[in-house]
This record gives structure tokens, sequence and C-alpha cells, in this order.
């Protein structure tokens, strides 16, 4: 498979999963992933920027696919996965995510359409159209159409980030989506060595994490991470082969043990 007809399938996959996640009444959400890679950006420069910063999207290869399986706990019968895809149209990258979450009897989806624009050669700028869906079984289903801005940029040693999730307050049904504020930022001790952090305030909760990452042999990436919440603890290990990406982390909570999320990526 050539780097052509890799570019072809991302933007089919883009621009073809819109409808798909708007109409269909069976799609389902998971919030998030972990923070191991948030608190260093430099370690989310890939297909996962959709989530981290959108904005961090023109800093990233030009094509890239991704997916990912994460264990929810004790939870046996919980589903919990998301497949991203991410390529560039002149000076614009654009990027598409799908996230499952749930199980029979509740579930939510969330449906990520971002653009980002390098400003110049240190910033960018990006926009990012999310749609969540909540499906509960006495309830029925909910839906919400939500924009989040984001600005990413690089200084020498230090990167920094922004984002706004939902920052005009969308109601929808008497319901609402909490606006977000996070603040993500990186300092490169060494080219090995990196320690960073990230902080977001939602419904008046803040929620900090401080991290560092490691790199072992020049390829291999770590990081490790706290958190201010009952999964305070994350470990990430990134391996790659050639332009393919292997992820492994793994999350402690207080109360139900070990999360673990397996991924992988392949970029251009």
């Amino acid at each position: 498979m050539n780097t052509r007809q890799i570019k072809t399938i991302c933007f089919v996959f883009i621009f073809c999963s819109l409808p798909f996640s708007i109409f269909s009444q069976e799609t389902q959400y998971t919030s998030g992933t972990f923070s191991g890679k948030g608190s260093i950006l430099s370690y989310a420069k890939n297909v996962w920027a959709i989530q981290t910063n959108p904005a961090l999207l023109a800093f990233c290869a030009p094509t890239g696919i991704g997916v990912s399986y994460i264990t929810n706990y004790s939870i046996s019968d919980m589903v919990c996965a998301r497949i991203n895809a991410c390529t560039q149209m002149k000076q614009i990258s654009c990027g598409t995510s799908l996230l499952h979450y749930g199980n029979l009897h509740f579930s939510e989806s969330y449906f990520s359409t971002c653009f980002s624009r390098k400003i110049n050669s240190h910033n960018a700028i990006g926009i990012k159209f999310n749609i969540l869906s909540q499906k509960q079984e006495e309830y029925g289903t909910s839906r919400f159409i939500f924009p989040e801005l984001s600005y990413y940029g690089e200084f020498e040693k230090t990167l920094f980030g922004i984002s706004i999730v939902n920052p005009l307050q969308i109601v929808n049904r008497n319901k609402y989506i909490h606006s977000t504020f996070a603040i993500q930022g990186e300092y490169k001790v060494s080219k090995l060595i990196s320690i960073g952090g990230n902080a977001q305030l939602e419904d008046n909760k803040m929620e900090v994490a401080i991290g560092s990452g490691f790199t072992v042999n020049r390829f291999v990436k770590t990081t490790i991470t706290y958190r201010n919440t009952e999964s305070p603890v994350t470990f990430a290990i990134q391996i790659p082969l050639h332009n393919f990406v292997c992820e492994y982390e793994t999350s402690i909570n207080f109360y139900l043990g070990f999360s673990h999320m397996i991924s992988f990526f392949y970029s251009l």
C-alpha cells in the first residue's frame, strides 16, 4: 500500500463518518483517554492529538490512522474503543475520531471532526466540532453538538497548549455540557527527558496532572503521570516500528484496580 492509497483511506474515513455519526442511533461514546501522554505534549504529537489538543495536529505527520481498546477495570461487560484518522489538505490539517463506551443498558458516543492550521512555524490554532450521544435504556437518546477551540505553540524547549470545550455553553433540552478550560505545558530538560503537566477546570472542579517522559535507546518513549483523581497514577510506553507505533497504558484506580489500554497507529 503506497502513500497515496493511505491518504485516500484517511480522507474517505474523515468525511464519510460524519453522516454516520449524526444519523445512527447505535453509536456510543467514551469520554476519554488516559492523561499519560496528555501531560507530555511531544509524546502526543500524532493522530491522538485530536483528543489531546486539536491545534497540535498541525505539527503532526501529514497522514495517520490509529485504533485503541481500553479495559474498564473490573467491569467486564463495558466496551471502550476508538478510531482516529488525520490527513492534510494544502495548509489545513484535519482529523476525525469515533469513540465508543457502554453496554446494552447505557452507552455514549463521541464523534469529533477537527481542523487546525499553523499561524507560523511556532504557533497553530484549531477548532473541533463534537457530537455527543447518550443512550439510556429507560430515558432514550440525547444528543449534544458543541465546539472546542484550541491553541498550540512551540518555543525552543517549551511547548504550550490551551483548549476550551463548549465555550458558548450550548444547551439541548435543558441539559448542557459544562464548559471546560484546559492548559498544557512541557519543558524539554534534554533530548531524552521531558517534564510537563496540564490543568483542567470543569464545573468549578480542578483536575491537575504532572508527568515526566523518558526516551530509551532514542526510540522507545515512556511516561509516568500523577493526577489528583481516583485514578492517580498512569504509566505509558510507546514502541515504534518504522512508521508503525504500538502503545500500552495502564491506570490505577483506588477502588477498581488497574485499567489497561492498547493502541496502534500508523503515520507517514
